[in-house]
């Protein structure tokens, strides 16, 4: 009603402090990620190797979802994180610089049979083969919803782990 000049809660947050974010972190174990993978292939097949990547490499979600096959070297056996996908969008990864993450043998392995699959399943199809590594079968990329929200949690309840975040 304009009877003060000055809003009292203006500069509030700075006197509020902020909860340390850091502080809440607390990952799966080794044997809680082996669970949590072991249930995914058996709920959700076809996205255990997104899963299996991402338990390998640490990948973000985002940059997960972004990834393209041009990304990854199996010679090399290394995946170089480019682009990200935020928002329905590719942007930069979150620090803005390219890196390169090492693959183990396992990880390898399953990608390579992911791709032979995608390869494949694209030929039955009649369409080109899906540029992204982690597609549904009609090629498009997958979204931040389908993967966090629905896929993990559901396979954290039905493993019996605890709730955490997917990164």
């Amino acid at each position: 009603d304009e009877i003060i000049k000055v809003n009292p809660a203006q500069k509030l947050s700075k006197l509020i402090p902020r909860k340390d974010r850091r502080a809440d972190i607390n990952p799966l174990n080794k044997e809680e990620i082996q669970a949590l993978l072991d249930t995914v292939q058996e709920l959700y097949p076809r996205h255990y190797p997104f899963f299996l990547c991402a338990a390998r490499t640490g990948m973000r979600l985002g940059e997960l979802l972004g990834l393209e096959w041009g990304a990854v070297d199996f010679f090399g056996r290394f995946i170089e994180v480019r682009q990200a996908f935020s928002r329905h969008r590719l942007t930069d990864p979150k620090n803005k610089r390219i890196r390169k993450i090492d693959m183990s043998m396992q990880l390898l392995t399953v990608l390579k049979a992911h791709k032979n699959a995608m390869r494949e399943e694209a030929v039955k199809a009649g369409r080109p083969v899906s540029k992204w590594v982690f597609s549904p079968a009609n090629g498009k990329p997958l979204t931040a919803t389908t993967m966090a929200n629905r896929t993990f949690h559901r396979c954290l309840d039905r493993a019996g782990l605890r709730s955490v975040r997917f990164h």
